[in-house]
């Protein structure tokens, strides 16, 4: 898989087009009023929103938690002064050791919040969402063929199935993916590689798999930097770095 992924972020190119929130807006979704916007997001702050971004996700615990430990200096035999070196070292350890939240626990509500979106969305135009979002991150979807095994941290999937069979409507579908996304709860240059490395993956098994399929939204998050990608099978582009506490993402989420 991971020869794969390289593959195809190869035949990208040096880089990856970026483009600001609005241009994306206008480039690849439909106008949306913005009265209904503003109907949406006045909804969402009823108990979703709230002046600092979304509620609750605790941000301050998805880093590892330097914990000081009673008693490494005493026990080094240096008194109270300054910890000697392997005392420090040792702390250090310890320290490091403290749980922080995982990746799964930080973003387990994500889903649930961009379905509020949806469902204040339906309330403002009177209009079903056709989409749902889904976070499934260890569980793979299901494939009408040979291609299953797919898995992402959160997918936006078709409320009509376009499945065929026996479970069709009972399970999800890769082929009722509409946006795709990986999730990362710190920002490092390793993260967003890996990030980047697997939504492109991703995609590209998605077009591969079906034929008939023309494009597909991506998504990925490190912490609080977030982007939004579009990929067809000619172009392929993201959105500048957002602030997901900051930036009115539901203007993308309405528009979906």
């Amino acid at each position: 898989m991971e020869g794969v992924r390289n593959q195809a972020l190869r035949g990208l190119g040096p880089s990856i087009p970026e483009v600001s929130f609005d241009q994306f807006k206008a480039a690849v979704l439909p106008c949306v009023d913005n009265a209904k916007l503003e109907q949406v997001y006045y909804a969402l702050k009823d108990g979703e929103l709230s002046d600092e971004g979304w509620v609750g996700f605790k941000f301050d615990k998805a880093k590892p938690q330097q914990v000081p430990v009673q008693g490494q200096a005493e026990q080094s035999g240096q008194g109270q002064g300054t910890p000697a070196p392997d005392a420090v070292q040792e702390e250090g350890q310890i320290s490091t050791r403290q749980s922080a939240m995982t990746e799964n626990e930080l973003y387990k509500s994500l889903a649930g919040k961009f379905n509020k979106v949806l469902e204040h969305t339906q309330e403002a135009t009177g209009k079903p969402p056709l989409i749902t979002f889904s976070s499934t991150p260890s569980k793979g979807l299901r494939s009408e063929d040979a291609h299953g095994g797919y898995i992402a941290d959160i997918n936006a999937l078709l409320v009509d199935t376009t499945a065929v069979g026996d479970q069709a409507g009972k399970e999800q579908f890769e082929c009722d993916i509409v946006m795709t996304g990986e999730l990362k709860k710190v920002v490092n240059d390793s993260d967003t590689d890996d990030n980047i490395s697997k939504l492109v993956g991703n995609i590209n098994h998605l077009m591969g798999s079906d034929p008939t399929r023309r494009f597909a939204y991506g998504l990925t998050i490190e912490h609080t930097d977030t982007r939004f990608w579009f990929c067809s099978r000619s172009h392929i582009f993201v959105t500048e770095s957002l602030d997901l506490q900051k930036v009115r993402i539901i203007d993308i989420l309405d528009g979906l």
